[in-house]
């Protein structure tokens, strides 16, 4: 069928119709070359018809008639660009009916009513097309149901709202809070009066369900879509994500799984090294997989006048060539399947907590505790400024009362629990901060408390949770200062081993530390001393006590022993 002028129709005169009025504009020179036919606009819908005077060379194509344009025979495509969901679903179903093409960027619709609306262009073999409605200016509707026709999609998922994606980029790159990033997108224009639908992830959820609808070829609608917004991310959880090597986007998420379809939109840490972390400022993109195309990008703007108006034109010369070559309705519905749609609590995720936890002994094996119950495995990072002063008393070298104190409060928790045996705190021993020359101090002192090193063993209070914050970052949380970090799994097992200097098992270790700190002069037979000389007897790999042959004591002398090794008990001669 040829026609030399297609005529078109819009409703709304907003921002996009206008882009669209512009863009249809400035290709009239080429229109024919293109398609083979003129797109020619005769009649807009708009609400105020004097405001919108302005915006158009001729005001007489202005109306507030919705029956003017559908009743006119002449017009072949309504371009419906008002959003929402009424009048904009009413007027869409009609001007199917009455057998002429739509296009529309109408998300809000078409991800609750886009089955009845593309049912309908089918039952009157039009074309309903909705390129814009997702991405704005980056063509992925089309790419989806034609380029990439030829696999099955695993991963549909992307940064599809301009908005937050702006917020998140100046909260990352100028450290900005959530507040103030708001203030900024709104004054640039950027977010909306009310932007409730962009920070809450309202506007990225329909979007999802697009997506998902169009990638899996089964229908997604809005209320499957599990949705969380960018209003509690806080520059604390910018800066943690900055330390575990990645970036906090707000992703919307489709996976087609074996037993269902996944759809959630929320914010997500993604390694810094991943092609959407380098996505910022109010730019989308949309990042699929499938079995046979792999993994495939799709970069641009996401909203905006002219974006917006490139995927929409893009529509409307679509079906003028259709119209052009008498093959319109030649892809409607691609949702020819019905796979079921999982809820959030029936998928696996990995997740980032970020909690607030009182300041005391056993806070940290409470957690744990919770998360073994319900099978949660996990790494723990403690921040810095979650740790109270008073805990930091115990860190690096503390006075001998405060430490002393420390002791003696959890020599009490130990006996009520009925144990007999003596807590040290883990990073004295064993953890960053503590060079051996500490070690083995704590070890003196632990000598000179009176508890015997059989006692001694690990243990995890609250102040362990600072040396973890060294272990990872090498830093003194309260100074700012760098602190020693042991070097090997070796060297933590010789600080270890200092705690329990008299057991023959730990001898070769504690001679090592002894070493290493300098302090040989605890090799001996004095009280102050750690352990005594080991000579090795010949013929076996066994290490026997040097017991000090002259040695005499106020009861005579030394009597001979016997000592346990570690494989077996051998008599001293």
């Amino acid at each position: 069928m040829e026609k030399k002028i297609i005529y078109a129709a819009l409703l709304g005169l907003g921002t996009v119709g206008t882009g669209v009025y512009k863009v249809l504009k400035g290709q009239k020179e080429e229109m024919e070359a293109k398609i083979g036919s003129e797109i020619r606009i005769k009649k807009i819908m708009v609400r105020n018809l004097e405001k919108a005077a302005s915006r158009v060379d001729d005001p007489s194509v202005l109306t507030n008639d919705w029956d003017e344009i559908l009743n006119d025979p002449e017009i072949d495509i309504v371009i419906e660009l008002m959003g929402g969901i009424e009048p904009a679903r009413t007027c869409i179903l009609a001007a199917l009916e009455a057998g002429k093409h739509v296009v529309s960027a109408n998300k809000d619709l078409i991800a609750v009513h886009g089955k009845e609306l593309l049912d309908m262009a089918e039952a009157h073999q039009v074309d309903f097309l909705f390129e814009a409605a997702v991405a704005g200016g980056i063509p992925i509707i089309r790419p989806l149901k034609q380029c990439l026709a030829g696999n099955h999609m695993r991963e549909v998922m992307g940064i599809v709202n301009g908005t937050t994606n702006f917020i998140l980029t100046k909260m990352t790159q100028d450290g900005m809070e959530f507040k103030e990033a708001l203030a900024l997108a709104t004054e640039l224009g950027y977010a909306e009066a009310d932007p409730t639908a962009d920070i809450e992830g309202l506007d990225a959820g329909r979007k999802v369900a697009i997506l998902a609808s169009v990638a899996f070829n089964s229908r997604v609608v809005f209320d499957d879509v599990y949705i969380e917004g960018i209003t509690k991310i806080s520059a604390k959880d910018i800066r943690y994500a900055k330390e575990m090597g990645c970036d906090i986007k707000l992703l919307g998420v489709a996976r087609n799984t074996r037993d269902g379809i996944e759809a959630y939109v929320c914010p997500m840490l993604i390694p810094s090294t991943h092609p959407l972390a380098s996505v910022n400022d109010s730019y989308n993109a949309v990042f699929v997989n499938g079995d046979a195309v792999e993994n495939a990008m799709f970069f641009g703007r996401g909203a905006g006048e002219l974006p917006t108006a490139s995927a929409v034109v893009g529509d409307v010369f679509d079906i003028a060539r259709n119209i052009h070559a008498d093959c319109c309705a030649r892809i409607g519905c691609t949702c020819y399947k019905n796979i079921p749609v999982k809820k959030m609590t029936d998928t696996h995720n990995r997740y980032f907590l970020r909690l607030h936890v009182e300041d005391r002994c056993g806070v940290l094996a409470e957690m744990t505790a919770v998360f073994a119950k319900y099978h949660v495995s996990g790494q723990l990072r403690v921040a810095p400024e979650h740790v109270s002063n008073q805990v930091l008393k115990y860190m690096g070298k503390p006075s001998h009362e405060v430490y002393e104190k420390f002791l003696k409060e959890f020599d009490k928790a130990n006996k009520k629990a009925g144990l007999q045996q003596f807590a040290v705190p883990y990073f004295m021993s064993s953890h960053p901060g503590c060079t051996m020359k500490e070690a083995v101090k704590l070890a003196e002192y632990v000598r000179d408390l009176g508890f015997t090193p059989e006692q001694v063993q690990d243990f995890y209070p609250t102040p362990s949770t600072l040396s973890t914050c060294m272990y990872y970052t090498g830093i003194h949380p309260l100074t700012g200062e760098k602190v020693y970090v042991p070097k090997s799994a070796h060297e933590k097992a010789i600080q270890r081993a200092l705690m329990q200097y008299k057991n023959p098992v730990n001898r070769e270790l504690v001679l090592e530390g002894l070493k290493i700190a300098g302090r040989m002069d605890l090799v001996g037979y004095g009280e102050k001393c750690l352990i005594r000389p080991v000579r090795k007897e010949h013929g076996d790999n066994k290490y026997t006590e040097n017991a000090g042959r002259n040695r005499e004591s106020k009861h005579g002398p030394a009597p001979k022993k016997t000592i346990r090794n570690h494989h077996t008990r051998k008599k001293q001669k």
